[in-house]
C-alpha cells in the first residue's frame, strides 16, 4: 500500500511538472507571436493529459499494462485524426502554417515523451510484460513488443525535436505542413506492426509504413526525388510479391497465419518429423518472408534504391529512413527469426551469411568512390547493416544483446551526424551535398563532434563503436565461422578509408576556398529555448559517444550487457 502511494505521489508530481511545462512553452510562443488563431492549443493538452491521467490510474490500481498498450496506440491515432480535422476546414488557425506546425510538434513530443516513459516503467519497474494476446490473437504484447515500442518512442520523440529545424522551410514553401501528421501515423503503424502476431496484420502495416516512405521521398517536390520515389515503388511492390509468395507457402503448409500456430506447427514437423513432404514449402515460405524484409530494411540483393533515395532526400527525410523504419523493422526481423523461425536455423543461417557478404561489398565499395555526401551515407549505411547481419548469421539468442547495443550505439553517432548536417548551411540556407564542402564548415566545434561521430562510427578505440565491434568480432570467431570473421575484419578495414577522407575534408584542406561559401551551424528560433540553452543542450547529446566509452570503461561488457537484457529481452 505505501508503494502504491509513492507511485502514485511520483506520477502526480510528474503530470504536475509537465503540464506546467507543456503551458510554458505554447504560451511563450503565443505571447511572442502576432498572429490571431481561434484554436486555443492549451484545450488539446488538458484533453492528452486527461488520457494519460486515466492511463496511469488504470496502471496503479492494477489493470493489466499490456492492454493500456493498445489503448495508447487508440489514443495516438485520435489525435492524429483530431489534428488532421483541423486542418481539412478554413479555420483562421490552419491558415497559418506556421502555427500550425509548431503546436501540433510539440503536442507529439509531449506524448511521445510519456509514451517513452510508460514503456520505460513497464520494462525496468514492472519487471516487464506478461504475454497477452488481443483481437483474436491478431496482436500480441509481450516484454519485447515493449521493448520495441520503447524504441519507436525515443526516436520519435527525437524525430519530432528535429522537425523544429524546419521551420524556416515550411515559411518559404519548401517543406508541406503534413510531415508531422505522416511522421505520426508512421510512429503508430510500428507501433501496432511490433504488437503483431499474424502474417496478415503484418502486411497491412508493412504496406502502410511503405506507402508513407514514399511520401518523405518525394516530399522534396524536385525530378529526382520523384524518379526516387518511383523506383522506391517498383522495387516494393516486387518485394511485397516475395512477401506475399512466402506468405502463401507457409499458409499452405500450416493453414494459418497466426505465428503462435505456425511456430508450434514448424516445431512438430521439423523436429519431430510429422509430414514431411510439406517441409520443403515451409523451407521455401520462410526464405522468401526473410528476403522481403531485406528489401524493407535496404540491404543485399535490393540495394540499388537507397542511394537514389537518399540522394533525392532531405536529411529529414534520411532520419525517417534509415533511423525509424530501418532499425525498427530490424528488430521486428529479430523476432521472426529467433521466435517464429526459431527452428529453420541451419537454412537461413546460409541466407543471411550471403546476405551479410554481399551487403559489406556493396557498401564498402559504393563508398569509396562516392562525392556526394547524401550518397556516401547510404552506402556506408549499408555498410554497418552487414556487420549487424554478420552478427545474426551466427543465429544465436546469446549473440543478439550484442547486435541490439551495437545499434544503440551506432544511432548515438548517427544521429548526432545527422542533426549537424541539417543544420548546417551558408548565407543561402543551401545544405551540404558534397563531401568536399565539408572543410568550410565555420566552427571548430561541430568539426570536432562530426570527428567523433565518424571515429565511433568507424570503430576507433577509445570510442565506444570500437568495443562493440570488438565484441561481435569475438562472438564470429567463437562461433567458428573463421571466412565471415576475416571478411568482416577486412571489410572493417576497408571502411576506415572512406571513413579518414571524411575526416580529412574537415581538417586538412584549404578552408578559404573561393569555390565554396561558408557554412555555420543554426540553432532555431522556435523551441522556446535560448540558443546559449540549445548549445548546451545539444553539445551534452553530441558528446554522448563519449559517456559509452566511458560506461565500458569503468563496467565490465558483460555485466553491463546481462543486466541491460535480464529483465526484458525475453523471446518467449
Amino acid at each position: 500500500m505505501k508503494t502504491t502511494n509513492q507511485s502514485k505521489n511520483l506520477f502526480t508530481i510528474f503530470f504536475k511538472n509537465l503540464k506546467l511545462t507543456s503551458y510554458t512553452i505554447i504560451n511563450k510562443f503565443k505571447n511572442n507571436s502576432s498572429n490571431d488563431y481561434d484554436f486555443d492549443p492549451n484545450l488539446a493538452i488538458d484533453l492528452m493529459f486527461f488520457f494519460f491521467f486515466v492511463v496511469t490510474y488504470l496502471t496503479l490500481i492494477g489493470f493489466n499494462p499490456c492492454n493500456l498498450l493498445i489503448f495508447i496506440d487508440f489514443i495516438l491515432f485520435f489525435f492524429l485524426i483530431f489534428s488532421l480535422f483541423i486542418t481539412s476546414f478554413n479555420f483562421r488557425f490552419s491558415s497559418n502554417k506556421k502555427i500550425l506546425y509548431l503546436i501540433v510538434t510539440k503536442l507529439y513530443i509531449i506524448f511521445m515523451f510519456y509514451m517513452f516513459v510508460f514503456n520505460l516503467w513497464i520494462l525496468f519497474i514492472m519487471d516487464g510484460a506478461d504475454i497477452t494476446f488481443i483481437f483474436q490473437n491478431f496482436l500480441r504484447i509481450d516484454s519485447y513488443c515493449v521493448f520495441l515500442r520503447l524504441f519507436i518512442s525515443l526516436i520519435g520523440c527525437i524525430g519530432f525535436f528535429v522537425l523544429f529545424f524546419h521551420m524556416e522551410k515550411i515559411e518559404e514553401n519548401k517543406v508541406t505542413v503534413e510531415i508531422p501528421f505522416f511522421f505520426g501515423f508512421s510512429i503508430l503503424f510500428l507501433n501496432l506492426l511490433s504488437s503483431s502476431n499474424d502474417f496478415f496484420v503484418l502486411f497491412l502495416f508493412l504496406e502502410a509504413i511503405s506507402f508513407i516512405s514514399i511520401f518523405f521521398i518525394v516530399s522534396n517536390f524536385s525530378k529526382l526525388s520523384v524518379e526516387a520515389g518511383t523506383k522506391y515503388f517498383i522495387i516494393n511492390a516486387i518485394a511485397t510479391g516475395i512477401l506475399l509468395f512466402g506468405i502463401l507457402l507457409i499458409y499452405s503448409s500450416t493453414a494459418s497465419t497466426n505465428f503462435s500456430i505456425i511456430k508450434g506447427i514448424i516445431h512438430l514437423k521439423i523436429v519431430h518429423g510429422y509430414l514431411e513432404s510439406s517441409v520443403f514449402c515451409i523451407y521455401l515460405g520462410s526464405f522468401f518472408i526473410v528476403l522481403g524484409f531485406f528489401f524493407k530494411i535496404g540491404s543485399f540483393p535490393f540495394t540499388n534504391y537507397v542511394p537514389d533515395a537518399y540522394e533525392a532526400s532531405s536529411y529529414l527525410t534520411i532520419f525517417f529512413l534509415s533511423v525509424l523504419i530501418k532499425f525498427s523493422l530490424f528488430f521486428f526481423l529479430l523476432r521472426l527469426l529467433f521466435d517464429v523461425f526459431i527452428v529453420l536455423n541451419y537454412p537461413l543461417s546460409i541466407l543471411l551469411y550471403v546476405v551479410c557478404i554481399g551487403s559489406l561489398v556493396i557498401g564498402c565499395l559504393g563508398a569509396l568512390i562516392q562525392t556526394n555526401l547524401k550518397r556516401f551515407i547510404a552506402y556506408s549505411s549499408i555498410t554497418q547493416l552487414g556487420f549487424l547481419l554478420s552478427g545474426l548469421a551466427c543465429f544465436d539468442v546469446f549473440i543478439l544483446k550484442f547486435i541490439i547495443i551495437y545499434v544503440f550505439i551506432y544511432l548515438l553517432s548517427f544521429i548526432v551526424f545527422l542533426v549537424i548536417l541539417d543544420n548546417t548551411c551558408n548565407s543561402e540556407g543551401e545544405r551540404i551535398t558534397d563531401i568536399s564542402q565539408l572543410r568550410m564548415i565555420d566552427n571548430p566545434a561541430i568539426s570536432i563532434i562530426l570527428s567523433l561521430c565518424i571515429f565511433s562510427m568507424m570503430g576507433l578505440p577509445p570510442l565506444s563503436g570500437f568495443f562493440i565491434k570488438y565484441f561481435l568480432f569475438i562472438q564470429l570467431f567463437k562461433h567458428g565461422l573463421y571466412f565471415l570473421f576475416f571478411f568482416v575484419l577486412l571489410t572493417s578495414v576497408v571502411s576506415c578509408f572512406y571513413y579518414l577522407v571524411f575526416f580529412s575534408q574537415l581538417f586538412f584542406f584549404d578552408k578559404n576556398s573561393k569555390d565554396f561559401s561558408k557554412y555555420q551551424f543554426k540553432f532555431s528560433n522556435y523551441i522556446g529555448f535560448s540558443k546559449r540553452k540549445q548549445l548546451y543542450l545539444f553539445y551534452t547529446f553530441a558528446l554522448s559517444p563519449l559517456y559509452v566509452s566511458l560506461i565500458f570503461y569503468f563496467f565490465d561488457f558483460y555485466y553491463f550487457g546481462d543486466k541491460f537484457f535480464e529483465s526484458f529481452f525475453i523471446l518467449s
